[in-house]
């Protein structure tokens, strides 16, 4: 199962954190409460879409798709300023929501829902990034507003992530990676376990709960393979506890930490490198929020590593273009620089948005321009 059809049972998850991202207005909580709204009757409605519907609801769908939109774009300014993968993972959002309006105008059920989905992606995506400084009072009352107990474990989970719940979250996940139905290879083989590791390792000021979760965990019916693997982490756990009183701004610590999971196994996908690779994006994320004015070769190297860290433990068909989004920033920020035409090889190769091969560049494409990025670094066609 991947990223995409994990939510397909939970019609109410995700969206919500994409308001508590909307700039100071005279009334924040009147918009976050009618952008609130707007998404709880656009997402389960996705659920049960037809095109056969009356004027009435479709002028509802509108006024709901219309209040999205509007807020969308506030979402856009909002992020202008910030980290550059953070503008684009913005803009990346606009455009999502531009796509699921399309596809409720045309009378596309089945795209409608997909692309509601996709925004839960994106949601989850962005608000698992940063550290949890407090839970969320504003995404608790929200919840309280749902039927929570008829959402599965897993999504249910995810759902408290886009509120930035983390304990709640975190609580849910243990929960279900630790039942007897839940089977560990199968878990592993949905990523289940890596999507543990790297909420926990992104979020927290320590490292006790993930160690003393996985040292649980080893004491199931493990085959071989996972239980090195988690042995692997634990030492990784182990040895970098040091980094939340000493570390989150030592770049040479991080790019140790990159280079340690780079030469830890030889085999493409693996997730023995998780730890390490999760611990040195969160130094490289806080290090560009922090050093707003890096120097820009320091920011496209930055941008880049993290793209390989997306690209070697992100899920299979992933929703959200973040390693792409981190592709372009890392060409942006020095375009003839060591690592630009790196970055363009990869986004080649490597690149979708949101469906389409970005070696097939299409030039309708709003959100990635090759041909505008292929100049940038240099290449002739």
């Amino acid at each position: 199962m991947t990223g995409r059809t994990r939510f397909l049972n939970s019609i109410a998850l995700g969206v919500l954190p994409f308001v508590f991202s909307l700039p100071t207005t005279a009334s924040p909580a009147l918009t976050m409460r009618d952008v609130f709204d707007a998404l709880a009757y656009l997402l389960p409605l996705s659920a049960q879409y037809s095109a056969d519907i009356d004027d009435e609801d479709r002028d509802l769908i509108d006024s709901h798709l219309h209040i999205l939109q509007s807020a969308s774009e506030d979402l856009v300014n909002h992020a202008r300023g910030h980290e550059r993968d953070f503008e684009l993972h913005a803009k990346s959002f606009d455009l999502m929501v531009e796509h699921t309006a399309h596809a409720f105008k045309r009378g596309w059920p089945q795209h409608a829902h997909y692309s509601m989905l996709q925004l839960t992606e994106h949601c989850v995506s962005c608000h698992s990034r940063y550290p949890a400084r407090s839970e969320d009072s504003f995404g608790q009352r929200l919840m309280a507003r749902m039927k929570v107990d008829e959402i599965p474990a897993w999504p249910r989970a995810r759902l408290y992530v886009a509120t930035r719940q983390f304990d709640a979250a975190l609580s849910d996940m243990e929960k279900n990676l630790m039942a007897p139905w839940t089977g560990a290879v199968d878990a592993d083989l949905q990523g289940s376990l890596v999507d543990y590791l790297r909420i926990s390792l992104s979020v927290y000021e320590s490292l006790t709960r993930p160690r003393e979760f996985l040292i649980e965990y080893r004491k199931r019916d493990l085959p071989y393979f996972l239980d090195n693997r988690i042995e692997h982490w634990l030492g990784a756990l182990d040895r970098n506890e040091v980094l939340f009183t000493t570390g989150l701004d030592d770049l040479n610590l991080a790019q140790q930490l990159f280079e340690e999971a780079t030469t830890s196994t030889l085999v493409p996908g693996s997730w023995l490198r998780a730890v390490e690779d999760f611990l040195a994006a969160r130094i490289f994320r806080d290090y560009l929020r922090k050093h707003k004015d890096a120097a820009p070769a320091v920011q496209a190297k930055i941008y880049y590593q993290l793209a390989i860290i997306t690209l070697r433990t992100a899920q299979p068909d992933p929703t959200v273009p973040e390693m792409e989004m981190q592709l372009v920033a890392c060409i942006e920020a020095e375009p003839r620089g060591p690592y630009a035409r790196r970055a363009f090889a990869l986004l080649q190769e490597y690149g979708y948005v949101p469906d389409d091969h970005l070696a097939d560049h299409d030039p309708s494409n709003p959100f990635i321009d090759m041909v505008a990025l292929r100049q940038k670094v240099g290449l002739a066609r």
